[in-house]
């Protein structure tokens, strides 16, 4: 019988250890199809920004023309079957910039977002966990900043440093970091009541050690939720400084800076030239909200049975 089984097997091309291989892959992607049916908007915001980064990323071959390039007899040509997205004011394509300013627009947002909740995550936990004088102090530098309106703060800071890429990401970041701090210290206070913290005190454990073994892992679920919100908001910013001609300026496109010569100048001859970045700005920052929604509802130990 063994033998039948064997040869049984063998005509069927498998191997019988194939199941215990693919077995937890299969567990993950079943686990992945329950998180996609519990959460269809987190689903199809993540398909939304796999498809506009896999797009941004493969800009240079899939663009149809050079966003850099002037044709001046083809200036104004509404969308249509050469032009897709139609052209701008200098006969570019609009699709091709669209593509290509994904790139920088996406760029900055990461890095930004990257740099500004990591550094207000680590001010956050040992805010939260040292407390007294210390998050004492930070907390009154953290309401000093908060203090002042965002946009205003955007604005000085890229005054002061000049237009460009590097100074967009270095304003956003200090635009991040206070509210990152806020949100990661109050987590790390609460955590730090734990039973199992106190016990790790008892036993001798280093603060470092417990930052590091204790506090950071269960406070990382929040930092990941708050940088998928916080992008969105990081998107809608840099827009807003492109819009205002203060960020990375022409003729290197991005969303902010297509909306702000498309709104501004040529809103009435050549609507398309806003319209379609203001659409995929408003889709792009709509599905990074419901990506943080939904990231929010799996990792919320609270909101799992819900």
């Amino acid at each position: 019988m063994a033998t039948d089984e064997h040869s049984t097997v063998a005509a069927r091309g498998t191997n019988p250890q194939d199941d215990t291989i693919l077995a937890p892959r299969r567990s993950r992607i079943q686990k992945l199809g329950l998180i996609a049916r519990q959460n269809p908007l987190a689903a199809v915001a993540t398909v939304i920004l796999i498809t506009v980064v896999a797009a941004s990323a493969a800009a240079p071959i899939v663009s149809p023309h050079d966003p850099l390039q002037h044709n001046l007899g083809d200036n104004f040509i509404s969308p249509g079957m050469e032009y897709y997205l139609g052209t701008d004011n200098f006969g570019r394509d609009v699709l091709s910039r669209l593509l290509h300013g994904a790139q920088l627009s996406l760029f900055i947002a990461f890095a930004a977002t990257f740099m500004g909740v990591g550094a207000g995550s680590v001010i956050g936990i040992v805010s939260g966990f040292a407390g007294g004088w210390l998050d004492l102090i930070i907390q009154r530098f953290v309401d000093a900043i908060m203090a002042i309106p965002g946009l205003i703060l955007l604005l000085t800071l890229v005054m002061i440093m000049g237009a460009g890429a590097s100074s967009v990401i270095v304003a956003l970041t200090i635009f991040i970091i206070p509210p990152s701090v806020r949100i990661v210290r109050g987590h790390t206070m609460t955590v730090s009541n734990e039973a199992y913290i106190d016990a790790a005190r008892v036993i001798g454990a280093s603060y470092t050690r417990i930052l590091v073994r204790y506090i950071l892992p269960n406070v990382f679920a929040t930092i990941i939720v708050a940088a998928s919100v916080v992008i969105g908001a990081v998107i809608l910013a840099e827009a807003a400084i492109g819009f205002l001609g203060l960020g990375v300026t022409e003729p290197t496109p991005t969303w902010g800076n297509m909306l702000s010569v498309g709104a501004q100048q040529h809103m009435e001859q050549a609507p398309w030239m806003a319209i379609t970045p203001g659409v995929l700005i408003v889709i792009v920052v709509g599905a990074f909200n419901l990506l943080g929604d939904g990231l929010r509802d799996v990792l919320d130990p609270r909101l799992r049975g819900r």
